[in-house]
């Protein structure tokens, strides 16, 4: 701990020391002047990111206590943070002729909009043939509106570091 007469902006892991800007309040900072209550010599980070959280939120992953930034807390429970959610989705890797997206019209009113949604006749020989994201009910990926009973935390997200960040 810094005693109170060293507690200046310098010497605080939430001043940007580049352009002398205090990352909290994003106001300008003499670094060897000014000082303020909002004092941390030991910055919170993420344990997801790993950037700092300046306003941290606490979450329990798998029996654990970690700080998470708000956007990283945002993403818990979606298909960003689902272990299910591979980078080799095989909507998107199949060497498949047909396209990823097709584009429809819709009639709203007096227009025509026209929307481009993910090719139903791909999803039929990908997605429908066993992929945990696929909802038989609805006929769709859960992707799309991002809520899933299969949700399982994918706890490689969790930064090596984190360790220090868990209760």
């Amino acid at each position: 701990m810094t005693p109170i007469n060293k507690r200046r902006c310098g010497k605080c892991a939430l001043a940007n020391k580049n352009n002398g800007v205090c990352n909290l309040t994003q106001l300008p900072i003499d670094l060897e002047k000014d000082q303020c209550s909002k004092f941390n010599d030991e910055p919170i980070h993420c344990a997801i990111c790993r950037s700092i959280a300046l306003h941290p939120i606490v979450e329990c992953l798998n029996d654990n206590y970690y700080h998470l930034c708000p956007q990283c807390s945002d993403k818990i429970g979606t298909c960003a943070t689902c272990l299910h959610n591979s980078p080799k989705c095989r909507f998107q890797t199949d060497q498949s002729a047909l396209p990823l997206y097709t584009v429809v019209q819709e009639r709203q009113g007096n227009a025509i909009i026209q929307k481009q949604i993910l090719n139903p006749e791909r999803q039929k020989v990908t997605c429908a043939l066993g992929c945990d994201c696929w909802d038989t009910d609805q006929k769709r990926c859960r992707k799309e509106y991002e809520n899933c009973e299969n949700y399982l935390f994918n706890s490689s997200l969790l930064s090596v570091i984190s360790s220090e960040n868990s209760f």
